[in-house]
């Protein structure tokens, strides 16, 4: 006989009884597969949590970037810095400015240095053209 398996006496046809082989262990399977299920959950969950912190840990690096090619940029129409690789990036955004209607040009004007989001704030993908989250103008 097998561990957890107990043998029964159960009645079979013309009142002739039977030895059944019958587990004792029904309750106890039943909650073992509870029990790896919510494994499997809190597993998912952990996962999930993990997935949450790495993109917004990307949005703050993203929008740290984005803060410093602004200032960058406002440094170069300021003067107060010169460098080819970056003079050419910058005739690149007046040029797309240029070619903006008047109402979405004032729009695309540099946003003040502000600081990067909380970390705390929940990571929602931006949309394409979206800064900081918010809809594109």
């Amino acid at each position: 006989m097998r561990a957890g398996w107990a043998l029964r006496m159960l009645p079979c046809a013309g009142g002739a009884q039977s030895l059944v082989e019958q587990s004792t262990h029904r309750q106890g399977d039943h909650m073992g597969f509870l029990d790896k299920a919510k494994a499997a959950a809190e597993q998912a969950a952990t996962r999930a949590k993990e997935g949450v912190e790495e993109v917004q840990s990307k949005r703050n690096l993203a929008h740290a970037y984005e803060e410093l090619g602004r200032t960058a940029f406002d440094l170069i129409e300021e003067g107060q810095i010169s460098n080819d690789r970056m003079t050419g990036l910058a005739d690149e955004i007046r040029k797309m400015r240029a070619a903006m209607p008047p109402d979405n040009a004032a729009a695309a004007q540099p946003a003040p240095t502000a600081a990067p989001p909380s970390e705390h704030v929940a990571a929602e993908p931006a949309s394409p053209g979206a800064v900081d989250g918010a809809p594109p103008a």
